[in-house]
């Protein structure tokens, strides 16, 4: 009972500060650490077990958090430079003029733009 008030009051707080119009990924970061701060504290298990366990509580939030960032970051970065080099070998080929080109030709057999931008709105 007392995890699910937790929860509770996490998702509680964390929807006052968007409410109020904080930086929304800087409210769920906070929120998020202190959660997991008042879960180290009032838990009688360790947060993390096996080698990257620290054995303090206020170092195995850390730990998690580093542990996320780790796993996460890392996979993310791979993805935009991924894709930073696609679209700039696209470019580079022309394939990104051939695209629009190939996308405007059926647009210009419409002889009325306002509903070509009637279309585009929805």
């Amino acid at each position: 009972m007392l995890s699910i008030c937790i929860v509770i009051a996490s998702i509680a707080a964390a929807a006052y500060l968007i409410f109020k119009k904080y930086y929304a990924p800087g409210a769920l970061l906070f929120v998020g650490l202190i959660t997991l701060g008042v879960v180290a504290c009032i838990s009688p298990d360790p947060l993390i077990t096996g080698k990257k366990a620290t054995h303090l509580a206020g170092l195995d939030v850390i730990q998690i958090f580093t542990n996320l960032l780790q796993t996460r970051t890392a996979g993310l970065g791979m993805n935009i430079m991924a894709i930073a080099g696609f679209t700039y070998f696209m470019d580079q080929i022309g394939a990104s003029g051939a695209l629009v080109r190939l996308s405007v030709k059926p647009l210009k057999l419409i002889k009325a733009p306002y509903i070509v931008m009637t279309w585009a709105s929805f």
